[in-house]
């Protein structure tokens, strides 16, 4: 339960017997006085083994079917299993990064503080897209799977070749499709993908941070300063800049305004005066070369 989650918690189950009269034994669960309505049922068993997993099989709380409770009734699930790990000879795609949540919250007088905080446990999953045949339908198979650790990071490797669509478990937020969530992996080339992700009330917003296409020299010529930000951000680039543009997006993919670099040596200046508090990408982009893209992060607190 969260701020702006549209689902309530009732007391989970843990042991054999809760004060609630909740028992858990036997791979049976008993949910005891509870109001009439609709609910969400998710149960996690061995980590090593299942993936947490909601009513009836499913590890995606978006996929779950809605128990309709209006009378006493008895239903079965069946847990979600771990697919098998991945080595070497599987592929070469290693993907990793980070989630962060940023929930407004209030100091007890009304006013907004800043409730940015690693998100631990949370569950990432990668899926492969498998072209069925005339009568199936194309699917996105489970190839991996794995829980972002204290600090929120999380890691996959050895990745095989396909396209990918990539999910992080929040129940009650959904990801935002227009983010960075599907893309794909080769037998070789350009298959390190660093992401970064936010957590907000009105979605889960996924950002390739990792550069495309620049060289480690001209990477090196970058900086992004002050961060956070108040009324302006600079981005210095050396000598490599001229003809290069930025673009400042919201964490909902929106985009707030395009700048380009008109001199090089000079740092570009981007106004921010009349940019709401929040997290923000800025998008440094080659308009005559579309590998070429690094993204920043930067937060805005006037």
């Amino acid at each position: 339960r969260g701020p702006g989650l549209p689902y309530d918690s009732i007391p989970k189950i843990n042991g054999i017997q809760n004060p609630n009269g909740l028992a858990f034994t036997d791979g049976k669960a008993v949910f005891e006085n509870l109001l009439l309505g609709e609910y969400l049922i998710g149960i996690r068993a061995d980590p090593t083994k299942y993936l947490p997993t909601y009513y009836t099989n499913t590890f995606l709380w978006e996929e779950a079917d809605k128990l309709d409770f209006k009378d006493n009734l008895s239903q079965s699930m069946q847990m979600f299993v771990l697919p098998p790990p991945l080595g070497p000879d599987d592929g070469n795609g290693d993907i990793s990064g980070t989630i962060e949540s940023d929930f407004a919250e209030t100091d007890g007088e009304g006013g907004r503080i800043d409730a940015r905080r690693k998100v631990k446990k949370a569950g990432c999953s990668m899926r492969r897209f498998v072209r069925a045949g005339r009568v199936l339908q194309d699917e996105w198979e489970l190839i991996a799977y794995v829980e972002s650790d204290d600090e929120g990071r999380f890691q996959f490797d050895f990745i095989p070749a396909g396209t990918y669509r990539f999910n992080i478990e929040y129940p009650g937020i959904p990801m935002d499709p227009n983010s960075f969530v599907e893309f794909v992996i080769g037998e070789g080339g350009d298959n390190a993908f660093v992401l970064e992700a936010t957590i907000t009330e009105d979605g889960i917003s996924v950002e390739r941070i990792n550069s495309l296409g620049f060289t480690q020299l001209e990477l090196d010529q970058f900086k992004v300063y002050p961060n956070p930000s108040t009324d302006r951000v600079f981005i210095s680039s050396g000598s490599i800049a001229r003809g290069l543009y930025v673009n400042l997006v919201s964490v909902s993919g929106g985009e707030v305004g395009r700048f380009e670099f008109r001199e090089s040596g000079l740092p570009l200046e981007i106004d921010l005066r009349n940019v709401q508090n929040g997290i923000y990408f800025l998008n440094v982009l080659d308009p005559h070369d579309s590998a070429k893209k690094i993204t920043y992060k930067i937060i805005v607190r006037h």
